[in-house]
């Protein structure tokens, strides 16, 4: 698997969450795309993304910027690259400064983890499970509501293509995640364990089961984007660093 491969993915993701939610307002070209979320602070994900990274020049970010001053909002400019040295250096010269820098990892067939937790029972989620579901993001992740209501929508619990899955150990809820099946790869999402569950091999249970069940359905193929918490255990189990999805933003 290569990063043009994973970039489709981890694309993909963005724009069944995030720019076709009910509340978007979303402009589609070949080259970028355009998309307000519907809340003018969420800049990670009221987005100028770059399809084509190229196609980023003086004209495209004026537009970008009458585009969301209608809206009042914030916004990042997105693109994903191997080495974004020149890109980053042209948007730094154009008074941009980077927000964030997302580490896409990728791996051919299913893992190999070293421990898994033999007693944890996953299952795949269905709309009665959201609040749990949603209680479980907000405690692991930085997110809140206003994400939220994007990230679990009612209508995924009936979308062949996103699927959300719980860990459960014992009686209590453990861990989450979101698998989105696009083009015989899995993209893997919002994976979060509860910090009484970490280091139990509760999180490998759980991305075992999910990759299986892709496998499965035609997805033996996978991609991920690592947090700095999570990168150790993903290079653990044979995944492999392919590149950066960058977000750039207005300097103050």
């Amino acid at each position: 698997m290569d990063l043009s491969d994973a970039a489709v993915s981890v694309e993909m993701f963005y724009r069944r969450i995030y720019w076709q939610a009910p509340s978007a307002i979303t402009y589609n070209t070949p080259d970028y795309t355009l998309t307000y979320s519907g809340t003018p602070w969420l800049h990670s994900i009221n987005q100028l993304w770059l399809h084509n990274p190229h196609a980023l020049n003086r004209g495209l970010l004026e537009a970008a910027a009458a585009f969301f001053k209608s809206y009042r909002a914030e916004y990042s400019i997105v693109f994903t690259e191997p080495e974004p040295l020149e890109r980053a250096q042209w948007l730094t010269d154009s008074h941009y400064s980077e927000r964030a820098s997302n580490p896409i990892f990728g791996l051919r067939g299913l893992p190999r983890p070293h421990y898994l937790h033999r007693e944890a029972e996953i299952i795949q989620a269905t709309a009665q499970h959201q609040t749990e579901l949603l209680n479980i993001l907000y405690g692991t992740f930085f997110m809140g509501p206003e994400i939220g209501r994007y990230a679990v929508r009612t209508e995924h619990f009936t979308d062949s293509m996103i699927r959300h899955y719980l860990a459960y150990v014992g009686n209590e809820v453990a861990a989450c995640a979101t698998v989105l099946l696009n083009d015989h790869i899995a993209g893997i999402w919002n994976v979060g364990t509860l910090r009484p569950f970490r280091r139990q091999g509760v999180a490998s249970a759980l991305l075992m089961r999910v990759l299986t069940d892709a496998a499965a359905e035609g997805c033996p193929n996978s991609v991920l984007v690592a947090s700095t918490m999570g990168r150790p255990l993903y290079e653990e189990m044979d995944y492999r660093f392919l590149g950066n999805t960058l977000f750039y933003g207005l300097s103050n």
